[in-house]
């Protein structure tokens, strides 16, 4: 059985790519229980990804206070608006002048961060 990895350095501006072979048995049994608890953890976080895309498009004065204090480069004003929306989990936010990205993380069973919805949003084209 094959399985192709890239190389990262580049070549010509294109990836090169090799096969591994992986022998019969490498991997470990199929275990779906942690996999589960992801799942759950995950529709959590899509849950509170909506909530902030909900109370961000319910006030247009939050969604121009965001876009101006992510225009200035005002982490603190940016940070305060989206823990103004209410979500109990930590939402890490870049953004650029045209655009957000919020990430959402989420841990079960004992594993930090297992699932991560990213959610971005542009408002100017270019």
């Amino acid at each position: 059985m094959y399985f192709y990895s890239y190389c990262p350095v580049c070549f010509q501006g294109r990836y090169l790519y090799y096969p591994l072979y992986r022998p019969e048995g490498l991997f470990p049994p199929v275990e779906t229980t942690l996999f589960e608890q992801s799942l759950r953890a995950s529709r959590e976080l899509f849950n509170h990804g909506q909530t902030v895309v909900d109370d961000l498009a319910a006030s247009e004065t939050k969604m121009l206070n965001l876009m101006n204090a992510a225009q200035a480069g005002d982490d603190k004003k940016v940070d305060q608006i989206v823990q103004s929306t209410g979500v109990p989990v930590d939402v890490e936010t870049t953004y650029t002048p045209t655009s957000v990205t919020f990430r959402l993380r989420n841990s079960t069973g004992g594993i930090a961060r297992c699932c991560t919805l990213t959610i971005n949003l542009v408002w100017t084209d270019y």
